[in-house]
């Protein structure tokens, strides 16, 4: 379904990378061009980003770390346009032959208009003025240091709407006020403490086992496992069981500390992991809507959770770009002051991902039955390029995906829409 994982080589490898599948091409000299639509000088954000990736992955090991991110994401055909760690470094040879120098890329007007183009709006569940309503009685105890008084309110909150949606917001602000109570000191950032189990089981996993019960449509797999479309390993997946089948929803990865190598390859994993996850519902959909649908890639360390979300824009193109962030501040009254922003994105985060299976025979039937996928305008699965698996030591061969560009007569797929 997905590319195989590389495969670990009995020879070594020194200075040098084996591009296996470069074998299979008839001109590896030849440029190939890829079918997204967003051009710069008469050429695609896809083509430059994949033509420069194929170039550079030749030296994949004398590579910093920030470019071998940038080669890892430009041959999983993703565009990192719209969060932070976008900008491409001088030195990883992001440059056309159309007059687009080393940064074409990073200029103010191409990330404008890129984002323009990909920017995935948010579904709104709920408003932030409703949650300020909502929880005006557990902040205003908050704001005053009165975390027994705070506890109280919210478990009798939790009470007043158990069974009902707002129960979880409840129960999920119980939790973080006993941190405060209880476990301050898991906020505290230090270099070696607490470790990544404290993190989890102390702050985040309370959070994400509220947000996705086992009697939801979406819930949580923890411990250190293999995720379910690709051979890679996360601290907890979020599935969806349906029909004695464990689909993969997201992935969560947590660090103790994040350095700027842990950070691009975290990321780096996590997008892969979100990307085959993504192919997966498209390819096993009955329908799909590639301006709704999102994969989030969520990133815990210490007292922040860092959440991106990856979707596909074109043919031939993937996009990530920033969701929210969610911190649990030392001091409970800051908290308070931005508690509404906190559970707004936590709603953000949940409803999405429910209501994407909510229709379980609708939306996977294929899954079920031998029927025909339903006739749709676009066949989204001609949208889809191979995933790229860095390798795990500098002996492993490099394997670039066979599907890396669309295919060069696509006279037979159905008009696209812009």
């Amino acid at each position: 379904m997905v590319a195989e994982h590389i495969a670990n080589s009995t020879s070594s490898v020194q200075n040098k990378v084996s591009i296996v599948s470069r074998m299979k091409r008839k001109d590896v000299q030849e440029k190939k061009r890829e079918l997204d639509r967003l051009c710069f000088n008469g050429v695609s954000v896809g083509t430059i980003l994949k033509n420069h990736a194929e170039t550079d992955v030749n030296y994949y090991l004398s590579l910093n770390n920030k470019a071998k991110h940038v080669v890892g994401m430009s041959l999983n055909s993703t565009v990192p346009a719209l969060y932070k760690a976008a900008k491409y470094p001088r030195n990883c040879g992001l440059k056309s032959e159309m007059a687009l120098n080393r940064t074409a890329l990073n200029k103010a007007d191409t990330w404008g208009e890129i984002k323009e183009k990909f920017h995935m709006k948010n579904k709104k569940n709920t408003s932030k003025s409703k949650l300020n309503h909502l929880l005006k009685i557990v902040n205003k105890t908050m704001k005053r240091s009165d975390l027994t008084k705070a506890y109280i309110d919210a478990r009798n909150l939790e009470i007043e709407y158990i069974e009902s949606s707002n129960e979880s917001i409840f129960n999920i602000y119980s939790h973080i006020i006993n941190i405060y109570r209880f476990h301050s000191e898991a906020l505290r950032f230090k270099s070696n403490d607490p470790t990544e189990l404290d993190n989890l089981m102390k702050v985040w996993g309370p959070i994400f086992e509220i947000l996705f019960p086992d009697t939801s449509t979406v819930r949580c797999k923890w411990g250190e496992s293999q995720a379910e479309h690709n051979k890679f390993k996360v601290d907890c997946h979020l599935i969806f069981y349906y029909n004695d089948k464990l689909i993969d929803v997201a992935n969560i990865e947590a660090a103790r500390y994040m350095t700027a190598k842990k950070t691009n390859d975290d990321h780096l994993k996590l997008a892969i992991e979100s990307k085959d996850i993504l192919d997966f519902i498209i390819k096993n959909s009955s329908s799909f809507d590639h301006k709704s649908v999102s994969i989030p890639l969520i990133q815990i360390c210490n007292n922040s959770c860092d959440v991106l979300k990856l979707h596909l824009v074109d043919n031939g193109l993937y996009c990530i770009e920033e969701y929210f962030n969610l911190t649990i501040p030392f001091n409970p009254t800051t908290f308070a002051r931005n508690a509404s922003d906190f559970f707004f994105h936590l709603v953000t985060l949940k409803y999405p991902l429910d209501g994407l299976f909510i229709s379980a025979k609708e939306v996977l039937r294929p899954l079920l039955a031998s029927s025909n996928r339903q006739t749709e305008e676009i066949d989204y699965t001609t949208w889809l390029r191979g995933s790229f698996y860095p390798p795990l030591t500098d002996n492993d061969l490099i394997y670039i995906p066979e599907n890396l560009y669309g295919p060069t007569n696509n006279a037979s797929n159905k008009k696209q829409k812009q």
